[in-house]
C-alpha cells in the first residue's frame, strides 16, 4: 500500500518540546475511545431516538477529538485565529495543510470502500454534512430533537488519521493505521500464530517448506488482503485446488479461526470478514481501496 504520510515533515527543537504533551493526550484518548467503540458494538433499536442515546457517547467524544486534532495541527502551522473559535470540523480541515488533507481523505476512502453503505463518498463530503451537528449531539439528552445523521467508525477513522498526523508531526512516526493497514497487520499475526502451533509439531524441514509455500501463495494472489479474501471464499475446496500442500491449507484455516476471535473486539475486522465470506469484496491495487468483485 502506499504511504501518503511521506511528505509530512516533522516538527524539531523547542516547538516540539512544548506539543509533546497535548499531542500524546489527544493521540491517547483517541485509541481509548477506539478500543471502547468495537469492544462495546452499539445496539441498534427501533427507535430513532434509543439509537441516538446508544451512539451519544461515542459521537460526541469523536466530536471533540476531531476538532481539537484538527485545532491542534493549525496552531502547528500557526494558522489559528480567534474567528476558528466554533465547532464547525467540517470548515477547521479545509485549513489544514494539503498533505495533511490528503491523509485524511485517503483513510476515509478506504474505509468508506470497506463500508460502502455509508452515503458520503469523501472525507470532505462527510465532515460537510456532519459540519453543524456538533451542538444538536452535545444537548441531546436535554433537549431532544431531530439529530443529523452520521458514522461513529467513520467518525473514529478520520480522528485516527489526524492522529497519526499528528505524530508524524510530532513524535516522527510516519505510520497511517487505516483499515486495510490493522487488517494486514492482524492477519500477518494470525499466520505467524497458527503457523508457530504447528511448528510444534512438525520438523524444521517440514516448517521451512510450508513457510515457503504461504509465502508463493500470497505473491501469487499479489497482496495478503486479496488472498485471504481468496481462502475464505474457498475454504472448502481441497488443497490441489488451492495448489498448497495440504498442512498449508489447514494453517491458513487455524489463521482464519484466529482472526475471527480477533474481530470480536475489532467491528471493522468482523464487516471485512463477513464480506470476503459472500464473495463481496476485494482489496484492488490499482484504487488502493476495497471492491466490490
Amino acid at each position: 500500500m502506499g504511504n501518503p504520510m511521506a511528505s509530512i515533515t516533522p516538527l524539531g527543537g523547542k516547538r516540539r518540546q512544548n506539543l509533546i504533551l497535548p499531542a500524546h493526550r489527544i493521540t491517547d484518548a483517541r485509541k481509548l475511545t477506539h478500543r471502547y467503540h468495537h469492544k462495546v458494538p452499539l445496539q441498534p433499536d427501533l427507535f430513532a431516538e434509543q439509537n441516538a442515546i446508544n451512539a451519544w457517547a461515542t459521537v460526541t467524544v469523536c466530536y471533540s477529538g476531531i476538532e481539537q486534532a484538527i485545532k491542534f495541527l493549525l496552531e502547528i502551522q500557526e494558522n489559528f485565529s480567534s474567528n476558528d473559535w466554533h465547532h464547525r470540523i467540517g470548515t477547521l480541515s479545509q485549513k489544514l495543510l494539503r498533505e495533511e488533507l490528503e491523509v485524511v481523505r485517503k483513510s476515509y476512502s478506504i474505509y468508506q470502500s470497506l463500508h460502502n453503505y455509508i452515503g458520503p463518498k469523501t472525507a470532505d463530503d462527510f465532515l460537510e454534512e456532519i459540519d453543524k451537528g456538533y451542538p444538536a449531539w452535545r444537548y441531546f439528552l436535554l433537549e431532544g430533537g431531530q439529530l443529523p445523521t452520521t458514522h461513529c467508525g467513520a467518525m473514529l477513522e478520520i480522528w485516527s488519521a489526524l492522529a497519526d498526523v499528528i505524530e508524524a508531526r510530532v513524535f516522527g512516526n510516519n505510520g497511517l493505521y487505516h483499515c486495510a493497514r490493522r487488517f494486514t497487520i492482524c492477519l500477518k499475526k494470525c499466520i505467524h500464530k497458527a503457523l508457530q502451533q504447528y511448528a510444534v509439531r512438525e520438523t524444521s524441514g517440514e516448517v521451512i517448506e510450508i513457510t515457503e509455500d504461504l509465502r508463493r501463495w500470497e505473491r501469487s494472489r499479489g497482496h495478503l488482503l486479496n488472498s485471504w479474501v481468496h481462502m475464505l471464499q474457498h475454504c472448502t475446496a481441497d488443497a490441489n485446488e488451492l495448489d498448497m500442500l495440504p498442512r498449508t491449507k489447514e494453517i491458513l484455516l487455524a489463521s482464519i479461526e484466529l482472526a475471527k476471535k480477533c474481530a470480536q473486539s475489532d467491528q471493522d475486522l468482523a464487516h471485512f470478514l463477513n464480506r470476503a465470506e459472500k464473495h463481496d469484496i476485494v482489496w484492488s491495487h490499482l484504487t488502493q481501496c476495497f471492491e466490490v468483485p
